[in-house]
């Protein structure tokens, strides 16, 4: 798979799903759908990184001014509490918010890679502010009052510990609940 893909192509194929670019602001792109999540886009040269492409697969007003200054502070108030999730693929970072999976960044380093995903975490919810939509509730702010139990082999569970780890998980249960949610999208 290469490992950038034109813009061009991803607006088509989000066009012909029922999208519209909403806005831009900086490198983000934000493409909207009535009774769907919008979806933030970073475009570096006319061209999106292949993860970003894979994940858009799973699933008006002017669109470059910015955003009115109340809504942009709720929004710094707001994204400031989601969680990011880190993973590196090819040496670069590439990361994206637990809350909104579809936000997501990318940097040489995590630090940077964490800052671009607050940037489109950033914009995003200032976007979904201005178009009256209610973000997420921060996943640090639900109360999960289930549990379910699962056995495991000892090396079943190193596995899985070695892989939260490594993906930034702070323990196996974080990474399981993840990974089964964001099948499920």
């Amino acid at each position: 798979m290469p490992s950038e893909v034109r813009f061009a192509e991803i607006q088509r194929l989000l066009e012909d799903h029922g999208y519209r670019l909403k806005r831009i602001t900086g490198s983000h792109h934000i493409f909207d759908k009535p009774g769907e999540r919008a979806i933030p886009i970073p475009v570096h040269h006319g061209k999106v990184k292949h993860v970003y492409f894979r994940q858009i697969l799973k699933p008006s007003k002017a669109i470059d001014r910015p955003f009115d200054p109340q809504i942009l502070k709720r929004a710094k108030e707001m994204s400031s509490q989601y969680q990011v999730v880190l993973q590196i693929e090819d040496g670069e970072y590439f990361g994206r918010c637990l809350e909104l999976p579809l936000v997501m960044g990318d940097g040489k380093t995590a630090n940077a890679c964490v800052e671009s995903v607050r940037e489109a975490l950033l914009v995003t919810i200032a976007y979904m502010l201005e178009e009256g939509q209610t973000p997420p509730v921060p996943a640090s702010e639900q109360t999960r009052t289930q549990q379910v139990n699962i056995r495991l082999t000892a090396s079943e569970r190193a596995i899985l510990e070695q892989t939260a780890h490594r993906k930034g998980f702070r323990g196996i249960s974080d990474y399981m609940r993840h990974a089964a949610l964001a099948t499920s999208e």
